[in-house]
């Protein structure tokens, strides 16, 4: 109730950065629990609905569109978590992340946000069975600027080193391997907290390397 409260005194400020903000602290909420295995479905509502005032208020302001594609991409992994589809998410993402970039073409953070949704798109579309070369080559362009970018965001590598392995999975290249573990070791190297969630995909690397 607090929370709902503070929210309607700032948006009287009428500032499109304030539900931009709100925007944002219903997602980390929306992500603790889906963390914990609850459905984030109203949480990513409720986001979304202060990104959109946002939006109303500012349209030329690029960081509401690049969240709310943040919020598909955790919509769309929910619904794969539910045995869902997860596609309308993926393609509402694209075009969010796409509209914040042609707003904004040098804000790194988007499109590396951008690539986790077409690494995620990827992921899905291989479990079917269906050709992922799409979202994996958009991938690989988008993660590099990115990195042109930023060249010390140490995800981007990681990202990068995922894109990697998922194109050689497809392609049964065991040169893309080498650059997935080139792009992975230097991520973690320089970035250990991303030990939690690419340590397995490194270790895959490095399993495909050796038996390929």
């Amino acid at each position: 109730q607090s929370l709902d409260a503070l929210k309607k005194t700032a948006e009287l400020m009428n500032n499109s950065y304030v539900p931009t903000g709100f925007g944002s602290i219903y997602y980390y909420m929306a992500n603790y629990e889906f963390q914990k295995g609850n459905d984030p479905t109203s949480l990513l509502e409720q986001s979304r609905n202060s990104l959109q005032k946002s939006i109303e208020i500012d349209p030329a302001n690029y960081e509401p569109y690049g969240y709310l594609g943040r919020d598909e991409t955790l919509a769309a992994r929910w619904a794969i978590k539910s045995g869902k589809s997860p596609a309308a998410f993926f393609e509402s993402g694209r075009k969010a992340f796409l509209k914040s970039i042609q707003l904004n073409a040098e804000e790194a953070g988007f499109y590396q946000l951008y690539a986790d949704l077409l690494r995620r798109e990827a992921e899905w579309r291989l479990s079917q069975n269906q050709s992922a070369s799409e979202p994996i080559s958009t991938g690989l362009q988008i993660i590099q600027k990115a990195l042109d970018l930023d060249s010390t965001a140490s995800e981007a590598y990681a990202l990068q080193g995922t894109f990697y392995l998922l194109k050689a999975e497809e392609q049964k290249d065991k040169d893309l391997i080498s650059k997935s573990k080139v792009s992975l070791e230097h991520a973690l190297k320089i970035n250990q907290w991303l030990k939690k969630d690419y340590q397995a995909v490194l270790d895959k690397a490095n399993h495909f390397f050796q038996t390929s």
